[in-house]
């Protein structure tokens, strides 16, 4: 509820009503103050999740094994880990370009369903993304000069690409 005397929206801290929604297919919480998304766990219909600004949340493990989940959006939430969204059978766009320390995406290696992908500003091995041969849009930082060059053959599919405050000086693309 927005207060015009303060210019204040109400936020909301707990989630936990939200495990009644069962047939819940897209959630979108930006900003709110939320610290678990354990209310999240029973809710296997959903398909997308966007986090955005959600800065004290405690993980997301509670997202484990959502077959139906094919997008996750977690900018600036401070997140550490997210294995357990790269573990997802299905996911197709994951965002964390700004605001997350995520440095594993080893869970990634071997699969092909990414279709967006978006880590910025964190030093991670990208050599998990060479499966992925559908990748359409990616973001990346920090990448070296040689694993960009082993890397990039193998996203023929490519049509966005964002390669930011990396070494990538005089190379022949």
């Amino acid at each position: 509820v927005y207060d015009p005397e303060t210019l204040t929206f109400d936020t909301i801290e707990d989630i936990s009503d939200l495990r009644h929604l069962t047939n819940l297919t897209e959630l979108s919480l930006n900003g709110q103050p939320i610290t678990s998304l354990d209310a999240l766990t029973d809710l296997h219909k959903l398909e997308e999740v966007y986090l955005h600004g959600c800065n004290s949340i405690d993980g997301l493990d509670a997202l484990a094994g959502k077959e139906n989940l094919h997008t996750v959006w977690i900018n600036d939430t401070g997140v550490e880990d997210a294995s357990a969204v790269f573990q997802l059978p299905n996911l197709r766009n994951f965002n964390a370009s700004w605001g997350t320390y995520i440095t594993d995406i080893s869970d990634l290696e071997g699969k092909d369903t990414l279709e967006t992908f978006m880590l910025m500003y964190t030093d991670v091995d990208y050599t998990p993304l060479t499966s992925h041969k559908n990748l359409q849009n990616l973001s990346m930082s920090f990448i070296s000069r040689e694993q960009f060059a082993q890397l990039i053959p193998n996203w023929k599919k490519l049509e966005s690409l964002t390669v930011d405050s990396s070494p990538l000086e005089s190379m022949d693309l």
